[in-house]
Formats: C-alpha cells, sequence, structure tokens
C-alpha cells in the first residue's frame, strides 16, 4: 500500500501545456490584438452588461 507516489504516467501534452500556463506571463507581449482583447474584456463587455442591466431594470427606481 505504501511507497507507490510516482507510479501514474504523466502525458507529455498535459505537462507541456502546463509548463506553457505556468510560464505564460514571461512571454506575453503587448500587440494592437492583446490591446483590442482587453478593452474588449475589461470595458466594453461590462459596459454592455450594465447598460443591460439599466434598460431592462423593472423596478423604475433610478
Amino acid at each position: 500500500m505504501a511507497g507507490h507516489n510516482n507510479s501514474l504516467a504523466m502525458d507529455p501534452g498535459l505537462v507541456k501545456y502546463n509548463n506553457m500556463q505556468t510560464n505564460r506571463y514571461k512571454y506575453f507581449r503587448w500587440t494592437a490584438r492583446t490591446g483590442w482583447l482587453t478593452v474588449a474584456y475589461v470595458v466594453a463587455f461590462p459596459a454592455f452588461i450594465g447598460y443591460f442591466g439599466v434598460v431592462t431594470d423593472v423596478s423604475g427606481t433610478f
């Protein structure tokens, strides 16, 4: 029962993916695409959800 801590074989693809996720910040670069995606997810999407919430508010107190 004891002593079999490392008996599970690791999938090389998953190990490579995990290493990529762990080290992602080391290789990140700001490009036009990452800039627009950041604006979309940090500003535009929350603004849209907030606007949609205000427009569809049924309580009438705003």
